[in-house]
């Protein structure tokens, strides 16, 4: 009894060994689902280091950082005043100079005042006769020669004269015009001789000795502004130069349209360097700090309403590894922000690029600016050494006690042997003897007993056209499903993400709910585009849903913005995402140029290749000509963007001019009205303004640069531009990939020296390895299922007979496949793995049913006959009701029926490929060689009674 425990140990021992070899094999030396071999072999689950991200770098800084609020303004002299004359007159003097110096009460005009003179003295001479008369009665009046009233008339007469004399002062005066202050001159608008009405202005004249700056400012100011404070004044004109303003005074009143308050401040222009209407660039200073601590902008990653800043720091043993931290923000200046929870310290080194792929733990990053790393200390790396150890360790050291365990007792040998000879095999009831006739079912199987010779050239049969249905089948990762999505997609130049959700997106997510079939709708609006995703019942026809849904948006077209884009409707292609991505790159071109030969040479290049059905570049650099208008100057000009616009395509034109035509020729005449250069555009006039023209370059700077600098893409920390490479439905992955990498070497020579062309990614890649695991998982199952065969029917040809029924079975399955317009995907292939023990096991039971006749006594040829028709019935049952669970996937709808009618539908082509072929094994190897054979199979059962004997009821074995 110790024998036969021991050789069934072994036996159960040795298909657990070999099964345990397969799931190793499996597991640990290929890479995991999903994940490319590099990434793999570094993959935390498998118990290695995860490999390294990398990333930019850049340090934490320290600047002195004022707290102050910007502004524009407007220069104003001290005193200011247009000289105008009061009354009508010619000018017979200019005591000025243009833009001279004057001083208070010097005379600037002179008008001809001849007549005003006369007037003058006539009134003089009055004004004496008066006065005399006047004196003369006052004395007669005392000698009582006259009476009072004579006086008083007299008095009265003076009276007038003085007034008379008054106004004719007057009169010559105001032809005569005053400085009012000490100023300067501006340029005179007239000339000696010309006649001049009341109020025409003549010259200005500016008191510049100290200037006054007026700008406006945000009413939360309001508490913070004090006369006295100094702000920092700037000018165009006076590029790199900083002039000091001190606040003079604050308007009492807030402006109830702009809510702001108007400052006014005084700057000394003892140097005359300052003009009035200069436009200044106003910088009030309500606090200064020194030593704040400040990272560049792009460092900052936002997550919600949370700020974090990824920290560089260097293990003990060399690593870097980023650690990321919640921070909070202060003020903004100059590309920086300040840091104000005091997590971050002066020097430290900062991820500037790739936060995107970090994680909330610590990752291990490789910098490309190595210098920007900062050491670690002791303590802090000692934190950080425990949650960065590889796992594999741990994992070896908690299967080392297992397996000593089973070491132990695998090494235990039994107490004692047993020395009587094995049972014979017990002794089975005798069947009633069956008629020889049977149903239609069993005519193939007699067949095939019967004649051998076209039983077997009926399989091979079944090979060849399987193995022509395998090179003609679609190779693809998962079976190709076409759910019916349907997108819109809308773009609203300069709309924000509110108001394409309020005017566009709601719009058209309430029309298209309306539409038969409609399972889910989402819409995603961001600033300047929106869109929405309607997914359908899987019953529902992908083209029936986009007519639907384009009929839908055509409605409420005239609902949408006039100065939106039309809307782009396109259903969603299970085959649109690219299988192959490449990345060119160089060190010479910018990424303008190396987007332009990308474009222009690389892209058809690849188009060319077999299976290509769409090539799209991706972080490209289009060339356009960019015009960065300046808010400030655009104010000073009273300018809008509306008007800057106008004015672009006022001039940006290229129309069609006619043709001139003569006896001779013709020729095509066109308007050359397109701009080309950053010159041109800059000489644009956008508005006249007082005969002075406003250009471009007056509120803007122009340059040639990319059309669109929102996205980028990067390779190992270099910029690049990527392209993604689709295949047609019906091509094949595989030999895409291959044709692809075929051209890059010439497309590489093609684009000069200095572009490196490198494969990011290739989906081909995974399916070759998936397709190749699971094809060595087949052939691991045929080996498990040939194993377990022979321990169990004891003879190697017993045991190949059932083996070949295998090819037959999976083979044939190819034609199926093709004639269902399947593919080889993981699905079809884990349904090979899934058919391989279940093809056998018929075989297994009409074989041991044909020996047991045998045994009985019955010739090889007559025991293959009867052993065939008395299991044919219920081999036949079983394989349709296997066929019919496993090839459910046919009957089922839609994305359903494409997912599982790969797997399930496969397999249930192989139960009924091994039920209806005429496979001759079982007839013709239980029937030949009867001798021979049946010896060898007598002395196996001898052999392995022990093997076997548990395997047998007791009451059986009584029998």
């Amino acid at each position: 009894m110790a024998l036969r425990a021991l050789h069934l140990t072994i036996a159960v021992v040795g298909i657990a060994a070999a099964s345990a070899l397969a799931y190793w094999w499996q597991h640990e030396r290929l890479p995991a689902k999903g994940v490319a071999p590099a990434a793999s072999a570094g993959s935390p689950g498998a118990g290695r280091v995860s490999q390294a991200v990398p990333v930019e770098a850049g340090r934490v800084s320290v600047m002195r950082m004022m707290d102050e609020a910007q502004a524009v303004g407007t220069l104003r002299s001290r005193q200011t005043v247009t000289v105008r004359p009061e009354v009508n007159g010619r000018i017979t003097q200019l005591n000025f100079r243009d833009g001279a110096p004057v001083k208070r009460g010097q005379v600037l005009v002179q008008f001809d005042n001849q007549l005003e003179l006369a007037q003058l003295r006539q009134a003089e001479a009055q004004l004496a006769i008066a006065r005399t008369n006047h004196q003369r009665n006052q004395d007669l009046a005392a000698r009582s020669f006259i009476s009072a009233s004579a006086v008083d008339q007299s008095a009265a007469s003076l009276q007038v004269a003085q007034a008379q004399h008054a106004l004719a002062q007057a009169t010559v005066a105001r032809l005569r015009i005053l400085a009012p202050f000490d100023g300067i001159t501006g340029i005179a608008n007239v000339s000696v001789g010309d006649y001049l009405s009341a109020g025409q202005s003549i010259v200005n004249l500016e008191d510049m000795a100290v200037m006054f700056v007026d700008y406006r400012l945000p009413e939360r100011y309001q508490t913070r502004l004090q006369p006295g404070q100094i702000a920092r004044v700037g000018f165009d004109a006076l590029p790199g130069e900083t002039f000091e303003a001190r606040v003079l005074a604050v308007d009492p009143r807030i402006d109830a349209e702009g809510r702001s308050l108007y400052v006014r401040g005084c700057i000394d222009n003892a140097r005359a360097r300052l003009r009035p209407g200069m436009f200044a660039r106003v910088s009030a200073v309500f606090d200064v700090r020194d030593d704040v601590i400040v990272v560049p902008e792009e460092a900052v990653a936002l997550q919600g309403d949370k700020a974090h800043v990824f920290r560089i720091v260097t293990l003990a043993d060399g690593r870097a590894v980023a650690e990321r931290l919640e921070v909070r923000l202060g003020a903004r200046r100059q590309g920086r922000v300040e840091i104000v929870n005091g997590s971050l310290q002066a020097g430290e080194a900062i991820v500037l690029a790739g936060q995107q792929r970090l994680g909330a733990g610590n990752t291990p990053v490789s910098v490309s600016n190595s210098g920007a790393l900062s050491p670690l200390d002791g303590s802090a790396a000692a934190a950080l050494a425990p949650a960065l150890q590889p796992a594999r360790a741990v994992v070896v050291a908690d299967r080392a006690p297992t397996v000593r365990r089973l070491g132990r007792r695998l090494g235990r040998r039994p107490a004692r042997l047993s020395s009587a000879p094995p049972p014979r095999w017990p002794c089975r009831r005798r069947a009633a003897p069956a008629s020889d006739g049977g149903g239609p079912a069993m005519k193939l199987a007699e067949i095939s007993i019967r004649r051998p010779v076209f039983a077997t050239v009926l399989s091979l049969l079944v090979l060849l056209i399987g193995i022509v249905s395998y090179f003609s089948l679609p190779v693809r990762e998962y079976p190709r499903i076409d759910e019916p999505i349907v997108t819109v997609s809308v773009t609203y130049t300069g709309a924000s993400a509110e108001v394409m959700e309020t005017q566009v997106s709601k719009v058209l997510k309430d029309s298209i709910a309306g539409i038969d079939g409609v399972d889910i709708l989402t819409s995603i609006s961001r600033a300047e585009r929106s869109q929405i995703t309607a997914r359908f019942r899987l019953d529902k026809n992908p083209d029936s849903a986009a007519a639907d849904v384009r009929d839908r948006t055509s409605r409420v077209r005239g609902r949408l913005p006039d100065d939106i884009d039309d809307p782009i409707i396109s259903k969603v292609e299970a085959d649109a995402w690219p299988i192959i991505w490449l990345t060119f790159s160089s060190d010479r071109m910018s990424r303008l140029v190396l987007s332009d030969v990308v474009n222009r040479i690389a892209k058809p290049r690849l188009q060319t290749a077999t299976g290509v059905a769409e090539v799209n570049l991706y972080g490209e650099r289009q060339y356009a000509m960019r015009i960065w208008l300046d808010a400030e100057r655009l104010a000073a000009f009273q300018l809008t963007t509306a008007d800057v616009e106008a004015a672009i395509r006022a001039n940006n034109l290229e129309l069609p001019a006619g043709r001139i035509e003569s006896s001779q020729r013709e020729f095509g005449v066109t308007a050359q009205t397109n701009l080309v250069t950053p010159e041109q555009f800059a000489n644009i006039v956008i508005r006249t303004v007082n005969g002075f023209p406003v250009r471009m370059r007056d509120v803007a700077r122009v340059e040639e640069g990319a059309l669109d600098e929102r996205s980028t893409a990067r390779i190992n920390g270099r910029d690049a531009v990527m392209v993604g490479i689709t295949r047609q439905a019906t091509a094949n992955p595989l030999d895409l990939s291959r044709a692809v990498r075929a051209m890059l070497p010439q497309v590489e020579q093609d684009l000069g020296g200095g572009v490196s062309i490198q494969v990011a990614n290739d989906s081909s890649i995974f399916i070759e390895r998936s397709i190749h695991n699971v094809y060595r998982t087949i052939a691991e199952a045929v080996v498990l299922v040939t194993l377990v065969i022979f321990v169990f029917l004891r003879t190697l040809r017993a045991s190949i007979i059932p083996i070949v029924t295998i090819p037959v079975s999976l083979v044939g399955t190819f034609a199926l496949m093709s004639l269902a317009g399947f593919s080889i995907n993981t699905l079809t292939l884990l349904a090979l793995v899934l058919a391989i023990g279940l093809v056998v096991d018929d075989a297994i039971v009409v074989l041991e049913n044909i020996y047991r006749h045998i045994e009985e006594g019955m010739a090889p040829f007559q025991a293959a006959l009867r052993g065939s028709r008395e299991v044919g019935f219920a081999i036949v049952a079983m394989t349709l009701t296997l066929a019919a669970a496993r090839g459910r996937g046919l009957a089922a709808h839609a994305a359903v029926a494409a997912a599982l009618a790969g797997g399930g539908g496969h397999a249930g082509g192989g139960h009924c490929h091994r039920a209806g072929l005429p496979t001759p094994a079982p007839g013709t190897g239980a029937g030949g060689r009867p001798g021979r054979d049946q010896r060898a199979h007598h002395r196996a059962r001898r052999r392995h009674a022990g093997l076997h004997q548990p395997l047998h009821r007791p009451g059986r074995e009584a029998g």
